[in-house]
């Protein structure tokens, strides 16, 4: 009776196990009553939709999923996907916010934490140019604005090589207690292998990755002759690309949403990296950084040159 008439937020208890009427979860829920807590008890078998939807409702201070059998953490990411929406995912960054597919799709299942890799001795032996290197930064930098802006931390993972990112963003991912991860498809040999060890580190961690083309209007391999082969002429290729582009055009998605997560701080930016030389004032007004100015050149060509 006094549960009933209580107005304070809920614990909520969910019976995961085959049996009902639990002993366990009844005394479990008699001990949190009588200390003055609020129950809402769900004894049944409950799709993990409409139990993310209960909790959106009830706004619990706490859940509890009871069972009597041993539930492995893997199987409950599985079967209760949306409950991860409290928790934050990882979004691997290049320097977009617009139309960016893999932020768009994390942010619109939960809350996220940006992540961008500085990986200097990697750049150095793809012989990246200091211009290059410092456009990065200066874009990285006008990253961080306007992701904060949204509500949403960017930390800069500092590793020597590729071969450092799973680690790296797997121990980020603990301290956050993220669920998972997701990144856009890069085409480089080495940027392929880089994100396939991502990938395979973040699935034996039991943590989900989900990766996403958006970077090309086709997936590599996909456009092929009637008899499934590669092209061998451009000039068909291209009707074949023109004639899928006037079929459907590519999503243009919108940045996401602004989010609300504490806890999480965006870490400093740096100016410069070791091994690559500062730029002149003038070669970094040649390039200026950010969405808006990439649009605006962007615009400048189809329009005016091209147009």
């Amino acid at each position: 009776h006094a549960n009933a008439l209580s107005s304070s937020r809920p614990i909520i208890l969910v019976n995961l196990s085959d049996e009902h009427c639990e002993m366990g979860l009844w005394l479990l829920a008699l001990m949190l009553s009588a200390d003055g807590y609020r129950i809402d008890m769900l004894e049944w078998d409950i799709p993990a939709s409409e139990l993310s939807l209960f909790s959106d409702q009830r706004l619990p201070v706490a859940m509890v999923l009871y069972s009597s059998q041993a539930l492995p953490t893997a199987q409950l990411r599985r079967q209760l996907p949306r409950l991860g929406k409290h928790l934050p995912a990882i979004v691997m960054m290049d320097l977009r916010v617009q139309d960016n597919h893999a932020l768009w799709h994390a942010r619109d299942e939960g809350n996220v934490v940006a992540a961008y890799l500085l990986t200097p001795d990697t750049w150095l032996e793809h012989d990246e140019a200091p211009a290059k290197v410092d456009f990065w930064l200066r874009n990285l930098q006008a990253l961080k604005s306007r992701l904060e802006g949204l509500g949403i931390a960017l930390k800069v993972l500092h590793c020597r090589t590729f071969a450092d990112a799973p680690g790296a963003l797997l121990d980020l991912a603990r301290k956050i207690d993220a669920e998972g991860i997701f990144f856009n498809e890069e085409y480089g040999i080495h940027e392929q292998r880089r994100d396939d060890n991502v990938a395979e580190a973040f699935t034996e961690a039991s943590l989900g990755c989900r990766r996403y083309a958006d970077q090309v209007l086709f997936m590599p391999g996909s456009l092929r002759t009637q008899e499934g082969t590669m092209y061998k002429v451009f000039s068909q290729f291209r009707k074949l690309a023109y004639q899928k582009l006037h079929d459907h055009l590519p999503e243009c998605l919108a940045a996401p949403g602004k989010q609300s997560l504490a806890g999480v701080s965006s870490d400093t930016v740096p100016t410069e990296v070791e091994g690559f030389a500062k730029i002149s004032r003038e070669q970094q007004d040649l390039w200026p950084a950010g969405e808006a100015a990439a649009h605006d050149r962007l615009q400048h060509f189809a329009e005016d040159i091209m147009g």
